[in-house]
């Protein structure tokens, strides 16, 4: 965490407007650069201390502002608000580096928090007298110290991070709550009956205020470069220090009536054009401007937000449906505001950036295949029209047609299942499960917003086969020449009602890796006329294996020579022309053991 060197003198400066967290305009929000006013220099001389040293915890009762400059011991001043005249002071106070103070108006006390190097110590101060009339060992370590008084307790920052806790009267911690980390280095803290605000230095410093339950409303900035070393209030003013050379008191128009605003700003993101920002009262919803960006050939579809803190983006990490800040890895779909959409709680400080998106007024319709023959012509359709799906005239010889998966190339993803859904929709390869498939006749419409759609046929092998692969076991085709694949020699047998009502089948292929044909295994084919047995006719080839297909020709396939082995009728036909095909096999065989030359 950046610290910055402490310089010569002090500011004590009047707080003022904190801007909101959301969009909105509004007239009367105040600028925080606005009503400065100087009251009072030369802190440190009152002191009786080098300007080089710096103003650390103040506080008010409401009559009296009190400020401790820690020099080796710390020194305490006391000052009239009215005049801001010193009536006090009472130095060689062992409060450490006296960060932060606060006072306790139940009990008259001015309680500091002494931070380095007594992090766990609170000292408590007569007002009147500044002598120091008891400690108290706590137990957390704390950098700063609030006391609110409608509730007797005390808010404390906790040290080493930005969470903060709720103390009771006896300092013993009530709640602790998860602070925002903005990368500023952590100062001194206030609250009133309403919020908690915590100051921070760096930059131009930053005031961050919560509720009293912990939840962020919102923050602004001092506008100053100098270090902002604690925050305070008397009645409706308050106050702060800024350390840098000249040791200035300063007033600004911040009080608890002012309202928390924020900036809202708008990009065009692709298109063209400017526009006004917004400002927002935080909690009261407000619309956004109506967008008045541009861009050729696209219409707006909404705004997404980015805020200022940290550049995290509103949007959805995969899977879930709750919109969180996120940064780009993280982030899967961003969540859009529609045009004019009221908003009320959008980011934490900083300013938000609504960025407008784009819809390309057309897309194109593309088809592709998994390797198989022919084309289907692509098409464009407007955003919003919808479109009748073709029918597949893709064609892949053994193979049947299983649907069309989606792809889009505007963002790389495929329409289909993550692991555990019902619901498809559009996802990146690495959350895809199961692809949607998508058929003739189907109408569809606005499948992307920028670029093609493609349509990609998908097939499957026509043939089933048993747990073991060996067996074909069914054939859904609608080839007119089938050809049963080998799969390398592992396919051994065709099974009773293999092809079964295959009424476009007029020739099969049958490989030599099969050596059985069981009975009814080709049932009710009756346009099929051919039967092709490659090298070898079967050993086990059952003379009633087909059944209601009339009569077929059965051929023998040595080579590029194609032999008829007769008609397929019966057991005897079948006897038959395996005998006449293992004589041709073995003629085959004893040929082309012979030599070339013989």
């Amino acid at each position: 965490m950046k610290r910055f060197t402490r310089t010569a003198t002090v500011w004590l400066i009047l707080l003022c407007v904190i801007c909101q967290l959301i969009p909105a305009a509004s007239a009367s929000a105040l600028d925080t650069s606005a009503e400065m006013l100087k009251i009072k220099s030369n802190i440190e001389k009152d002191a009786g201390l080098s300007s080089y040293v710096s103003a650390q915890g103040a506080c008010s009762d409401g009559t009296y502002a009190y400020v401790a400059m820690p020099n080796g011991s710390a020194t305490v001043l006391k000052y009239r608000l009215s005049s801001f005249r010193l009536v006090k002071k009472r130095g060689s106070l062992p409060l450490g580096h006296a960060n932060d103070m606060t006072f306790n108006s139940r009990r008259n006390l001015i309680v500091v928090s002494n931070n380095a190097p007594d992090y766990d110590t609170v000292t408590l101060l007569d007002p009147d007298t500044l002598k120091v009339v008891g400690t108290v060992k706590l137990t957390l370590k704390i950098y700063s110290i609030a006391y609110c008084e409608s509730e007797d307790c005390y808010y404390v920052g906790i040290s080493g991070g930005y969470s903060f806790a709720r103390l009771g009267p006896d300092f013993n911690v009530r709640k602790k709550f998860a602070g925002s980390t903005s990368g500023y280095t952590r100062q001194g803290c206030d609250c009133d009956d309403k919020y908690v605000y915590f100051a921070q230095s760096g930059g131009s410093n930053l005031v961050v205020v919560y509720d009293h339950n912990g939840g962020l409303v919102g923050s602004f900035s001092l506008k100053s470069s100098y270090e902002v070393e604690n925050i305070f209030h008397a009645g409706n003013n308050f106050y702060t220090t800024l350390h840098y050379y000249g040791n200035y008191i300063h007033r600004i128009g911040f009080s608890q009536s002012t309202r928390i605003s924020y900036t809202v700003k708008y990009d065009a993101g692709k298109g063209t054009g400017t526009m006004q920002n917004t400002r927002v009262h935080y909690g009261e919803m407000t619309p956004l401007r109506a967008n008045t960006f541009t861009r050729d050939g696209y219409f707006f579809s909404g705004w997404y937000a980015t805020r200022s803190m940290d550049k995290r983006i509103l949007g959805y990490r995969r899977g879930s449906s709750t919109p969180e800040w996120l940064t780009e890895s993280e982030l899967d779909s961003y969540k859009l505001f529609r045009d004019k959409a009221s908003v009320a709680r959008t980011v934490k400080y900083g300013s938000v950036t609504m960025t407008a998106t784009w819809v390309n007024e057309r897309y194109d319709v593309r088809f592709a295949s998994d390797n198989a023959e022919g084309e289907i012509a692509p098409f464009s359709v407007q955003y919003d029209e919808s479109f009748t799906v073709p029918e597949n005239t893709f064609v892949k010889p053994g193979f049947v047609f299983v649907g069309y998966y989606l792809e889009r190339a505007c963002d790389g993803k495929s329409y289909g299942y993550r692991r555990g859904s019902k619901t498809p929709e559009w996802l990146s390869l690495s959350e895809l499960q199961d692809d949607y498939y998508f058929y003739g006749g189907e109408s569809v419409g606005r499948l992307s917003y920028d670029g093609p759609v493609t349509f990609v046929a998908t097939f499957r092998s026509a043939f089933g086969y048993d747990p073991s692969g060996s067996t074909v076991i069914e054939y859904i085709g609608t080839d007119a020449d089938v050809t049963i694949p080998d799969r390398e020699g592992e396919v051994t047998a065709v099974a009773a009602g293999a092809f079964t009502d295959c009424s476009t089948m007029q020739t099969l292929t049958v490989p030599s890796s099969i050596d059985t044909i069981e009975s009814h295994a080709i049932v009710d084919c009756p346009a099929l006329e051919t039967i092709r047995f490659r090298d070898t006719f079967p050993a086990h080839a059952s003379g009633s294996a087909l059944i209601d297909c009339g009569t077929v020709q059965v051929y023998l396939l040595l080579g590029d020579d194609e032999i008829p082995l007769g008609w397929y009728t019966d057991a005897m036909s079948v006897r038959i022309m395996k005998t006449i095909a293992d004589k041709l096999t073995d003629k085959r065989s004893a040929h082309e053991l012979q030599s070339p030359e013989g």
